[in-house]
């Protein structure tokens, strides 16, 4: 139908469809500095509704917001970069605060 979710390479269904939409990452710790993935670092950033989330393999929720766009900017080393409240900062993907959000810009963790 219209919503997403997530198969094994077998073919069976791992994690529900019930995402309104699944953000492309890149990871470039992991050599992928050119192709795109939905799953990353061992995260995936999903929307439902008006919220984005980030969930591990298992389709566990590690952290989620309500923002118009996705707040994920980059995965790479075990570290997120995020857009919140008009600032950008940094969680671990196990949703672990680093940097509070209030730079103007953060790059990739290499």
């Amino acid at each position: 139908g219209n919503a997403w979710g997530f198969i094994s390479q077998s073919g069976e269904p791992v994690i529900p469809f019930i995402y309104d939409s699944v953000q492309a990452l890149k990871s470039p710790a992991n050599g992928d500095i050119e192709s795109r993935g939905a799953f990353s670092c061992g995260i995936a950033v999903v929307q439902a509704g008006r919220f984005w989330g980030v969930i591990d393999e298992f389709g566990n929720i590690r952290f989620a917001a309500e923002a118009k766009d996705c707040p994920v900017l980059n995965v790479s080393n075990g570290y997120l970069t995020f857009s919140y409240s008009d600032g950008c900062g940094v969680i671990t993907t196990d949703a672990k605060l680093v940097l509070i959000p209030i730079y103007d810009n953060i790059g990739e963790f290499r």
